[in-house]
């Protein structure tokens, strides 16, 4: 009657993150001036008991030894390669990728893994973000000795 088709088009548009090597770099360098993070007891022992509820035996340290230290952005990303295909030149579709055109970034990668056995570090993990003794460097950002 009106002479009109309709069709279904999508349309997409998806491009690859910028790396941002010198907000890397300044990131970093705070974040060693702050210094690596460190689980208070109450986190420790936060995490005993969650082992104890597992069946678990409750372990001096439950924390990976990576939690506390820092690690350079050349070695995370060396190690992220390793989980990757050699052809995959970036890592993740998350919505950073667009804002990295628009805004000076730095993807700040944070863990809190657990040793709690195969498969249960995650979901842990998800639990143990509801108790605050978990959650580091939250008073950095009010610093006045840092580098910006």
């Amino acid at each position: 009657m009106t002479g009109c088709r309709a069709s279904v088009r999508w349309v997409t548009k998806t491009r690859v993150g910028l790396t941002n090597h010198a907000m890397t770099k300044l990131t970093f360098g705070n974040m060693e001036l702050v210094g690596p993070p460190r689980f208070p007891n109450e986190a420790r022992d936060f995490a005993r008991q969650i082992q104890s509820n597992l069946g678990l035996e409750p372990m001096e340290n439950p924390f990976l030894d990576d939690n506390e230290r820092l690690m350079p952005p050349a070695e995370y990303e060396t190690r992220l390669r390793r989980a990757v295909p050699e052809w995959q030149t970036h890592y993740t579709s998350d919505d950073y990728v667009d804002y990295t055109w628009h805004a000076p970034t730095v993807r700040l990668l944070t863990i809190a893994a657990t040793r709690f056995g195969s498969g249960l570090s995650l979901t842990v993990s998800h639990v143990a973000a509801s108790d605050g003794s978990w959650i580091f460097y939250t008073d950095t950002a009010a610093r006045d000795d840092l580098r910006i």
